[in-house]
């Protein structure tokens, strides 16, 4: 099991500022880091409808240490066209395109390392 971050207060970061977007996604990190003890890596943003998901807040996730994101669109995720800070969390028709799981391409998100960093 893995734990990702849903934002702080769960507000719709279109209307935030870039300042109080990060504050969202830092603060909720720390608590659930801090909590578990484990890294938390991803954010399964509020309200994900890609539309609210502009490449600001993409960026502003990835500096939060963020490496992957979840919008809420249905779809298949093309390893041609593969969007980490956007991805798909539902797939609707897949026999329609070549997909990918996420795991397959990004497996070491998703490996526990030892304590030697392995």
């Amino acid at each position: 099991m893995t734990f990702a971050s849903h934002t702080h207060t769960h507000p719709v970061l279109t209307l935030l500022g870039n300042q109080e977007m990060e504050d969202e996604l830092m603060l909720s990190g720390l608590i659930l880091e801090t909590q578990t003890g484990q890294l938390v890596l991803s954010i399964p943003y509020p309200f994900g409808d890609y539309g609210y998901i502009p490449s600001v807040i993409q960026t502003i996730a990835r500096n939060c240490d963020n490496q992957l994101g979840f919008i809420c669109n249905f779809g298949a995720n093309s390893l041609k066209r593969i969007q980490p800070l956007a991805l798909r969390r539902t797939a609707g028709h897949l026999e329609k395109e070549s997909t990918v799981s996420v795991k397959s391409v990004l497996l070491h998100l998703f490996t526990r390392r030892n304590d030697s960093g392995t």
